[in-house]
């Protein structure tokens, strides 16, 4: 910056390189600054790659995250939650990228619920399954004696009466567990900066039990618990229950590590099995809880335990990006797609 009081005189403006003022008398003459329009840092372009996954995770998941953060209004205001907390810095680990051009999630650690409902539990997955691990021992468990494909009711009762008796959060009595799955659904295949690739999609199974309290023969109990069967006979005694519902999911509820009195607590999810595997990837788990007059959420988000098959990278993503930002077909990005307009 350069200050004078004859160099050309006062003046004020800008030419190619120079800007000019005028302060108290004196000339001010600085480098031209330009704005820059479309800025491509890393940081920004990482918080780009978040917003397609955040969209499409929004809208498969609607009718789900439409009212899962405790204290937020049901609708809108829970859906912006949604978007808002995922869109935080920082606050997302992605697996693999939502594919340009295809409405899809891809696979991430998208948070789905959160409130004040807090249980100790970790969760791990593989190919088939999910398992919930409660992370304090408690005593084995004791089911009755269950023939296959009868009601499970006698396994949700006896659940009551056990969380009552050894004080088990996960089992509160009024508690509906939710589990929602998510898995490779198929691929798609993308043209990206290095060659076109085949590209991993996600999709979503949502089960839920729910733990009665002294409301067994409630509308709301049946609603949920009517469509869980026992799958495997029970022998009496047993610490292992496997439950499957009408669509074919298993939920397999059991006591591991048994020292002869105390056991860690699982709870194994299966979704049903299709031609190609049941391909699965992770799971979040919503506790809910309805407490003096309000509904009460957990805090949960997918973890993603399972790598999909040939994750679409960031770097396929933004290679992908950066040629389709300044190739278009559109009529006034100089392209040659038809308007429908004659000339």
């Amino acid at each position: 910056m350069a200050k004078s009081k004859s160099f050309f005189g006062l003046r004020t403006g800008s030419t190619k390189s120079l800007t000019f003022q005028v302060n108290r008398g004196q000339q001010i003459t600085k480098d031209r600054v330009y704005r820059v329009s479309n800025p491509r840092t890393d940081a920004q372009m990482t918080q780009r790659a978040l917003i397609p996954i955040v969209a499409a995770a929004r809208s498969a998941l609607k009718g789900l995250v439409d009212h899962s953060f405790e204290g937020v209004p049901y609708g809108e205001a829970s859906l912006r939650e949604f978007s808002k907390q995922n869109l935080r810095a920082g606050a997302l680990s992605v697996t693999s990228y939502s594919p340009n051009g295809v409405s899809n999630p891809g696979f991430a650690d998208l948070i789905v619920s959160n409130g004040s409902i807090n249980v100790s539990n970790s969760i791990e997955s593989d190919e088939n399954s999910n398992t919930i691990n409660v992370d304090i021992k408690y005593p084995a468990f004791n089911f009755p004696a269950t023939d296959k494909g009868a009601s499970a009711d006698a396994i949700f009762n006896y659940l009551e009466t056990y969380a009552r008796t050894n004080n088990v959060a996960i089992f509160s009595p009024g508690t509906q567990l939710t589990f929602l799955t998510i898995f490779q659904s198929g691929t798609v295949m993308v043209k990206t900066g290095f060659g076109t690739t085949e590209v991993p999609t996600s999709g979503f199974v949502l089960d839920r039990i729910y733990i009665p309290n002294g409301d067994s023969d409630s509308e709301n109990a049946k609603e949920i618990n009517d469509k869980w069967k026992v799958s495997t006979a029970i022998v009496e005694g047993a610490n292992t229950a496997v439950l499957e519902n009408i669509n074919g999911d298993k939920l397999t509820i059991g006591s591991d590590g048994r020292d002869g009195k105390n056991g860690i607590i699982y709870i194994k999810s299966e979704p049903k099995e299709t031609a190609t595997g049941t391909n699965n990837c992770g799971m979040a788990l919503i506790l809910s809880r309805y407490v003096n007059g309000v509904w009460k959420r957990s805090p949960a988000r997918l973890m993603i335990g399972f790598e999909p098959e040939q994750p679409y990278t960031f770097e396929n993503w933004l290679s992908t990006y950066q040629t389709t930002g300044a190739s278009s077909k559109k009529y006034l990005n100089t392209g040659d797609e038809s308007t429908g307009i004659q000339g």
